[in-house]
């Protein structure tokens, strides 16, 4: 079996703190049915959005996240590339925790499922800056739990992941990097 097919290190739902919390909520950090089904409303939500730059900042950091926050209806989306990116920082491993920042975040987020909508936008960060300098892959590793033991494995060779897991927004986050200024 690939590695990248083996289950992901879960968030802890009962961990205290809103980031904590927010990361038990997102399809990245749970297995089986779950992920399929918070999978699966991320790619249907991700469909069709219209994308408008109009009064951004056009920095590697700053754009796409403003951009797929308005595209996804959350209000402020100039005021979330700052939040996102203390999240982002703390994202993958879930150490830290800004839970201020979480909670103003999700404050802007649509009501239906914020920490869904929340999530795009935190794994689009990273990513997005990483593709629009030009660096492959975006996201150079990934964490998995192989025979009880937490492994990370080198993205290489799939830049944008492989399987169950492959990120959903490959073409969004190309288009989005493309509208930054070099």
């Amino acid at each position: 079996m690939d590695v990248l097919e083996e289950p992901v290190p879960e968030a802890d739902p009962c961990a205290p703190g809103e980031f904590a919390r927010f990361r038990a909520a997102c399809s990245r950090f749970v297995n089986g049915p779950e992920h399929t089904r918070r999978r699966a409303w991320l790619v249907h939500r991700l469909e069709g959005l219209t994308l408008d730059t109009d009064g951004f900042a056009r920095s590697p950091e700053f754009l796409p996240v403003a951009v797929l926050a308005r595209a996804l209806g959350f209000s402020e989306p100039s005021e979330l590339p700052g939040l996102v990116a203390e999240m982002a920082r703390a994202y993958p491993t879930g150490a830290g925790s800004p839970d201020a920042a979480t909670r103003e975040a999700l404050a802007r987020a649509p009501r239906e499922e914020p920490e869904l909508h929340l999530q795009l936008l935190v794994q689009a960060y990273a990513a997005t800056a990483a593709l629009a300098r030009g660096v492959e892959p975006p996201v150079p590793a990934t964490r998995r739990v192989v025979d009880g033991e937490l492994v990370t494995v080198p993205l290489d060779d799939h830049p944008f992941g492989a399987g169950t897991r492959r990120c959903p927004a490959q073409a969004l986050a190309r288009t989005l990097a493309g509208m930054v200024e070099p």
